[in-house]
């Protein structure tokens, strides 16, 4: 896990005004394929290992490669689940493939199901679960998903594991939160199972920043450390969400704008997303902010922004520290596209991991 997934030859390193490394002139690596591992064993996985190679325009893929190491995405890995049912007929789901992102772990997933194996869905999601660094938790927005995380694994380095943590009441799970307290405890339940104890990293997009804020200051009440609190255009509660009157169709257009468009969504966990939605938008939402005691690295989206739109100011009567405002040059649901995270992911490398500079 400590080699690098490519090597890009630099005739000069790119340096700022102040003679540092310019992290964000850095090219974008092209990912060729790993040159070992284990190749196909039947058709089936020499055609997935195709479709994984096809789509993440690489030269060859290997049946153990991680399809998220290799440069997917949540928008590629879209393509890889429509190409799998168009293919070979195979119905693999964006959660399975973040379960098993492995061409041998699709097949042994598929194998599973079949033979009546039941595939349990946790409220954390494992985007990349090996490594030695601290991980980092990302927290769903609107959506209830946080498969919307997975563009920052490739520029996180292979040695950061990454989480997203996921809604409740879906599927088989009826859990349903009576308060905003209530989830955060649950969500740190399910964040110490892979990390006991601090120092912790926390992630929120949208809705999920203010999940995260919630968190951070339950974990620092708590005697933990919280090293790193990062908001991507998300804002302090007020009452103007409650003039809204969305339909469930809002879930699913929120879900397309992310990058599932070409994923054919049941019917019933639109549903299932849409009642979850509105209950953690009411607890959320319902509720003032604590203080968190640090520094809070905050991404906003500069694109689409009205005269009273909020600004990462507002955050200051609930953080002590300094509020470090980085522009991302998109709308605020295209912040998790390719490019933007990409961006949201340079800026987060230099925080986590300054000496990198």
């Amino acid at each position: 896990h400590m080699v690098p997934s490519a090597f890009v030859p630099l005739a000069s390193l790119p340096l700022t005004i102040n003679g540092k490394l310019d992290v964000r002139a850095l090219p974008a690596p092209e990912l060729t394929g790993p040159a070992g591992g284990r190749g196909p064993r039947n058709p089936r996985e020499e055609v997935l290992c195709g479709l994984f190679a096809e789509v993440l325009e690489v030269g060859r893929v290997g049946i153990d490669d991680n399809f998220f190491d290799l440069g997917g995405h949540s928008l590629s890995a879209t393509r890889v689940v429509a190409r799998t049912r168009s293919t070979l007929g195979i119905e693999v789901s964006l959660q399975e493939l973040f379960h098993a992102p492995t061409v041998a772990g699709i097949c042994e997933l598929v194998d599973s199901r079949d033979a009546g194996g039941a595939q349990p869905t946790s409220i954390l999601l494992r985007l990349r679960d090996r490594g030695s660094r601290p991980p980092l938790f990302c927290v769903h927005p609107a959506t209830g998903l946080a498969w919307c995380y997975t563009g920052l694994l490739q520029h996180l380095g292979p040695d950061r594991p990454v989480y997203g943590l996921q809604t409740r009441g879906i599927g088989a799970d009826t859990t349903r939160h009576a308060s905003l307290a209530e989830l955060v405890d649950d969500y740190l339940d399910h964040v110490r199972q892979v990390q006991p104890t601090g120092p912790y990293h926390l992630l929120g997009w949208s809705l999920g920043g203010g999940i995260a804020h919630a968190m951070a200051c339950r974990l620092q009440e708590q005697g933990e450390e919280v090293a790193l609190l990062a908001m991507m255009d998300a804002y302090p509660p007020d009452d103007s969400w409650r003039d809204d009157q969305p339909t469930s169709n809002w879930v699913a257009e929120l879900m397309e704008r992310e990058g599932a468009g070409q994923i054919r969504l049941d019917p019933e966990l639109i549903e299932e997303l849409f009642a979850a939605s509105m209950r953690n938008q009411d607890i959320v939402l319902g509720e003032t902010p604590g203080l968190f005691h640090g520094d809070l690295v905050f991404f906003t989206a500069t694109l689409g922004r009205e005269p009273d739109t909020p600004t990462s100011d507002e955050w200051s009567a609930f953080i002590d520290g300094e509020v470090l405002d980085h522009s991302v040059h998109c709308e605020h649901l295209d912040m998790t596209r390719p490019e933007p995270l990409r961006e949201i992911a340079m800026e987060l490398v230099r925080v986590l991991e300054p000496s990198a500079e």
